[in-house]
């Protein structure tokens, strides 16, 4: 089993455990804030965020793999960030043990995005 990690943050800028030492924006959350002297803006975030979900849809493709194994699912606040539309997670249950391509970009961008879950 292979496992993969795609990050925006250089492991230079990562302490031993993995946590971020750096100063930039890492999340939604840090929408609006100023890094830089700049404000980031939420379209700045989605964007990024997106072409996050697209790696996941591309690695799958070129792969030939059609599902992801869930390995840690951790469920945190459900508010929805900014007004954004909330995601359709009723696929999820305690049972689900992989999801389909779809669903992982569904779940992806729930973990990126809505700040709902984090972790397959």
């Amino acid at each position: 089993m292979y496992q993969y990690r795609v990050t925006k943050v250089a492991p230079a800028h990562r302490a031993a455990e993995g946590s971020y030492r750096g100063s930039s924006w890492t999340s939604v959350g840090d929408s609006g804030k100023r890094f830089s002297d700049t404000e980031l803006p939420l379209e700045a975030n989605l964007a990024t965020e997106a072409l996050y979900v697209r790696a996941i849809e591309k690695a799958m493709r070129l792969t030939n793999v059609d599902r992801l194994r869930v390995s840690t699912l951790e469920s945190s606040d459900p508010a929805q960030p900014r007004g954004l539309p909330p995601l359709d997670l009723s696929f999820l249950n305690a049972t689900t043990d992989a999801v389909s391509e779809p669903q992982a970009t569904t779940l992806a961008q729930a973990i990126l995005t809505q700040g709902r879950t984090h972790g397959f």
